[in-house]
């Protein structure tokens, strides 16, 4: 942030308090710089029009935010598209570039609700269940001579040595293969 602070611009910052769909209230800040125009001589890029460009950008974070629930605003402040989008309706009142949201905070969030968490890492956990399944039918399909067997005796207290891409346990410890 501070190096894209500059002289010779205007900084322009937007804050605003949006409740998504599905109840969360967030303060949304925005920050954004002037930039100069195509052939401009003149040393300075400073723009009168700063509270065009507030509404601008009030306008449209509380638009993305009051139409999609948690899980959308996520992914779109991830690639910081909200940006790009104010970037490009405020070419019109004066160009700016580096728009950013600055900081997103939760003010208030609705009561807990078991289902709608499940709802939303339910795909994690399915993909899990997915891969620990065909993890368990490679090992079963393991020959029983690639199998260890291990009887941990509490008096070796020695720690897996990595030898070639396998992991090697002291002699003690094997025992015999049924």
């Amino acid at each position: 942030m501070c190096s894209m602070v500059k002289k010779w611009q205007t900084m322009t910052e937007a804050h605003v308090d949006v409740k998504t769909t599905d109840g969360y209230l967030l303060h949304l800040s925005c920050v954004g710089f002037t930039k100069k125009r195509r052939n401009q001589i003149r040393k300075t890029s400073y723009a009168q029009q700063v509270r065009q460009i507030w509404k601008k950008m009030i306008e449209i974070m509380a638009w993305e935010m009051q139409t999609n629930d948690s899980k959308e605003v996520i992914n779109k402040l991830t690639p910081d598209s909200i940006g790009r989008d104010i970037e490009k309706a405020c070419q019109s009142i004066y160009p700016l570039h580096d728009v950013f949201i600055r900081k997103v905070k939760m003010l208030n969030k609705p009561k807990f609700e078991l289902g709608k968490l499940m709802e939303l890492h339910g795909e994690v956990l399915q993909t899990c269940r997915a891969l620990c399944n065909a993890l368990s039918e490679v090992i079963d399909m393991a020959p029983d001579t690639d199998r260890l067997h291990l009887a941990l005796m509490s008096s070796s207290h020695q720690a897996f040595r990595p030898v070639s891409g396998h992991h090697q346990l002291p002699s003690s410890t094997l025992t015999s293969l049924p």
